[in-house]
């Protein structure tokens, strides 16, 4: 091995030790302290490196100061709270990052055209597709196109999507045979073959170009098109879509025909699509559902909080465990109440369909507005105010609930969530994944396997989350989608 074989994240040097020293003679700090220390050894590969090379001093400088703050920690009881690499190893992890750094990072960063941080936005999505790509591995079988972007017989973005459109068939047909018992991958742990992937909500555009430049299918759609799509090749843009999720299950439940349609998404993409949401905003609750619906799985990634109508709520903390309540929709016993807001006592009447025909968008507003402020002690909602109670002080975060929230959501749909705080570059870094559902006694009645027993699930579920009628929620939904697209792009 040689010096420029090392990961960028281990010094270039062969060997390195620390030595912890401890005398044995009395302290002369005085009693009970001991005066100790600690020192770090270099070995270097040859005699040709500098032993003045400025920046092994400050790694080792760094690494001796990680050691004294991890020592103090333990000392004064200190315990971790943030726990990263629970699903994917880090060195799989850090080694395809480092890859994918090398091969992306410079050329993304000099080209970027939109207002927002290069540095931030290119390397937390370089990061999210190292994590995907790993996550992948333990899933699905490669594809043959990443087999080759991996062996050097293409490495261009157009040279894999070519590849991909010439096995797009093949690996349709042979995934569609493997994906047994409604398409999601089960406990068994046994390999699928890749399904393909959809980024909903994909902003700029950039997971998706790394996902396809290294031979995974799939595409990306957002509400409103981005500076960057059109500085990619153009295999690239034809698969970056502008359009807006309306969910066929409002489709199909209210009549939404309009001019408007053909910029529509409703939802439903190939079986067993693996569902990517990194900050979707209002379509992160709705991916567990859509998930569900298509047969696949998930990886969501929240930042704001958004209910299932689209609309801005701090997301309740949930008061009983989420297999409960996952058991009641699926039965389709839901007299119970899993969240604050479908408490009885503190929840507005649901709207008859009449009454719903002469109200309008603003009355429903104030309707919701009426039952969240019955609920202000429960929810202690944000105020814009600095000064905070002693109830709030007590309060998760707002960011902590969204996330129980959108597990506990995953939970009712059947899957078995896991979580994993992701390496990458932002504070909005939890991720809830749906990989497999949860195994059943056989029953058609416990896991609903057609499109419509899904949809009449996932009906359930939003009108007991919401307190009002489907029909309600799709228009409402429909509204503010519409606003959505006359938004500018944020850059995201």
């Amino acid at each position: 091995m040689r010096a420029g074989d090392m990961p960028h994240y281990h010094p270039a040097v062969r060997q390195l030790a620390f030595h912890h020293s401890c005398p044995r003679n009395p302290s002369p700090l005085g009693p009970g302290l001991v005066a100790s220390k600690i020192s770090l050894s270099y070995q270097y590969f040859d005699s040709k490196q500098s032993p003045n090379d400025t920046r092994l001093d400050r790694t080792a400088l760094k690494l001796l100061q990680t050691v004294h703050k991890h020592g103090e920690g333990q000392l004064t009881g200190y315990e971790k709270r943030v726990h990263h690499d629970q699903i994917i190893p880090q060195k799989r992890y850090q080694d395809t990052y480092a890859r994918l750094k090398a091969k992306y990072g410079k050329q993304l960063t000099t080209s970027w055209v939109e207002v927002t941080d290069p540095v931030k936005h290119v390397f937390e999505d370089i990061g999210i597709a190292a994590f995907l790509i790993e996550l992948w591995d333990d899933m699905y079988h490669r594809p043959v196109t990443v087999n080759a972007v991996l062996h050097g017989d293409t490495d261009t973005a157009s040279g894999a999507l070519d590849a991909c459109e010439d096995v797009k068939e093949y690996c349709n047909n042979d995934a569609t045979a493997d994906l047994a018992h409604g398409g999601e991958v089960q406990a068994s742990g046994s390999k699928l073959r890749f399904p393909g992937f959809v980024d909903i909500g994909c902003g700029n555009g950039i997971l998706v170009y790394i996902l396809l430049s290294e031979g995974y299918p799939g595409f990306g759609f957002d509400a409103r098109e981005r500076k960057s799509w059109p500085t990619f090749p153009t295999a690239i843009r034809k698969h970056l879509k502008q359009k807006l999720l309306v969910p066929e299950i409002f489709r199909s439940t209210v009549d939404l025909a309009h001019e408007g349609d053909a910029s529509w998404h409703n939802g439903l993409f190939d079986h067993g699509t693996f569902i990517v949401s990194n900050h979707a905003d209002e379509l992160t609750a709705w991916t567990p559902l859509l998930a569900y619906l298509n047969h696949g799985a998930f990886l969501a990634i929240p930042c704001c909080s958004h209910d299932l109508a689209g609309a801005r709520f701090r997301a309740p903390e949930s008061v009983r465990k989420p297999t409960d309540a996952a058991r009641e929709v699926m039965t389709g016993n839901t007299h119970m109440s899993r969240l604050p807001q479908q408490d009885p006592s503190t929840r507005v009447k649901p709207l008859a369909d009449d009454d719903d025909a002469r109200l309008t968008l603003d009355q429903h507003a104030a309707r919701q507005r009426t039952s969240s402020a019955d609920l202000a002690v429960k929810q202690a909602a944000e105020t814009g105010s600095l000064k905070r109670s002693l109830v709030q002080k007590k309060m998760a975060s707002a960011y902590s609930t969204l996330c129980s929230y959108l597990a506990s959501i995953s939970e009712s749909m059947g899957y078995e969530v896991e979580t994993e705080v992701l390496r990458i570059p932002s504070t909005r870094n939890h991720s809830v994944i749906g990989r497999r559902r949860r195994q059943h006694s056989g029953s058609s009645s416990d896991d609903p396997d057609t499109a419509e027993d899904r949809e009449a699930v996932v009906q359930t579920l939003i009108e007991r989350e919401m307190g009002l009628s489907i029909q309600s929620v799709a228009r409402d939904w429909v509204t503010r989608a519409g606003k959505i697209a006359q938004k500018p792009g944020s850059g995201h």
